[in-house]
C-alpha cells in the first residue's frame, strides 16, 4: 500500500514538473516573440510613415494617433499567435517629430489552464542628427575633369553651375550619367540621389 501511495505521489509530481516546464518554456517563448515582434513592427512602422523634413511639402500629411493605433493593431494581430488576446495601446505618436511609443498586453493560457499576462512597451525615435547630416554629392564634369561638386541634402533644388567655356565649341547643356540629356537646364529640379553630370558641346 505504501508503495502504491508513493507511486501515485511520484506520478503526480512528475506530471506537475512536466506542466511547470511547459509553462516556463511557453512564457519565455511568448516573451521573446512579443518583444521581438513589437520592436520590429514599431521601428518599421515609424521608418515607413515618417517623412524627412527635406522631403516635406505643403501637401505633406501625417498619421494621427488614432490612425496609427488602428494600423498597428492590425499589423500586430497578423504577427502574433491567434490563440491569444492582444491589446495594443499607442502611448505617444508624433510622425512629424519621428516619435512612436506602443504598449502591448497579451493574455494567454498555460498548460493546465492557468492564465498569464505579459506587457511590453517599445519606443522608437528617428535619429534626426543623422538625418540632418545626410548629404549626397552632385558632380559636374567637363571633358573628363571635375568642374564642380555640390554636397546637398535630398529634396534640395539643384544649383546651376557657371556655364563652362571651351574654345571653338558651344555649350549645349549637361547630360546625366543616368542617361538623361538636358540641352536646357530645368529650373526647380530636386536632388534625389547622387548624380554625375557631363558637359555636352556643339559647334
Amino acid at each position: 500500500m505504501k508503495n502504491v501511495i508513493l507511486g501515485i505521489t511520484g506520478g503526480f509530481l512528475a506530471v506537475y514538473m512536466v506542466i511547470l516546464s511547459l509553462s516556463l518554456y511557453g512564457i519565455q517563448t511568448r516573451k521573446n516573440e512579443l518583444e521581438n515582434c513589437l520592436a520590429q513592427i514599431t521601428e518599421g512602422f515609424l521608418e515607413e510613415h515618417y517623412v524627412p523634413e527635406v522631403l516635406r511639402t505643403e501637401q505633406t500629411s501625417f498619421l494621427s494617433k488614432e490612425e496609427a493605433a488602428q494600423m498597428l493593431r492590425e499589423e500586430i494581430a497578423m504577427r502574433i499567435s491567434s490563440d491569444t488576446q492582444v491589446q495594443t495601446e499607442v502611448l505617444a505618436c508624433d510622425m512629424e517629430k519621428g516619435l512612436l511609443s506602443v504598449r502591448v498586453t497579451e493574455r494567454f493560457s498555460l498548460p493546465g489552464g492557468r492564465q498569464k499576462t505579459l506587457v511590453f512597451a517599445k519606443t522608437a525615435i528617428i535619429d534626426r542628427s543623422i538625418e540632418e547630416e545626410e548629404t549626397v554629392d552632385i558632380r559636374f564634369d567637363v571633358d573628363g575633369s571635375v568642374y564642380k561638386v555640390y554636397s546637398l541634402q535630398p529634396g534640395e533644388v539643384y544649383p546651376v553651375p557657371k556655364t563652362p567655356q571651351k574654345s571653338g565649341r558651344r555649350f549645349l547643356g549637361w547630360r546625366a550619367a543616368s542617361g538623361n540629356a538636358h540641352t536646357s537646364w530645368r529650373n526647380g529640379m530636386t536632388v534625389l540621389a547622387e548624380e554625375r553630370w557631363t558637359a555636352v558641346w556643339g559647334y
